[in-house]
């Protein structure tokens, strides 16, 4: 009986696909500090960032209009289930006029370039840090009784 060692390949990304899923990581987290619960239901358990419109389109991926907090469940049933409801939810969540501007950015086609997820990916850094300091100083006020 041959003697088989199961290796697990190393997946080798390209610096592109490195960069994207950077910017998912910095994305993931600045939408959790911003929305902290599920914006449907307000509970804090089980939370996935949901974007509206799909996470293939690199214009609006890291948009900050596009995504939400939103339970798995719901994430799954409402989003990719009931898009109408999700549609008018999204609508109302941005008013009209946010919601047509992100759409426009969204079915507006050219191509994202390498140096484009290095600017994003700078412009998400710089973001999450702002809302880390925020936090760190409410924090800070809140123990000190403030």
């Amino acid at each position: 009986m041959p003697n088989h060692q199961w290796r697990f390949k190393k997946t080798k990304y390209s610096a592109r696909k490195k960069l994207i899923l950077a910017n998912d990581n910095l994305f993931r987290q600045i939408i959790r500090i911003r929305d902290k619960v599920c914006q449907k239901t307000g509970k804090a358990t089980n939370l996935q960032v949901a974007h509206f419109w799909r996470r293939n389109i690199l214009r609006t991926r890291w948009d900050m209009d596009n995504a939400c907090l939103l339970q798995g469940g719901i994430h799954l049933y409402w989003a990719h289930s009931h898009f109408q409801d999700f549609t008018a939810f999204w609508k109302m969540r941005l008013g009209e006029k946010r919601y047509n501007a992100l759409e426009l950015r969204a079915r507006y086609i050219f191509p994202v370039k390498e140096f484009d997820l290095q600017m994003i990916n700078l412009e998400l850094k710089e973001l999450l840090n702002t809302l880390t300091q925020k936090i760190g100083s409410v924090d800070k006020n809140q123990r000190r009784g403030r």
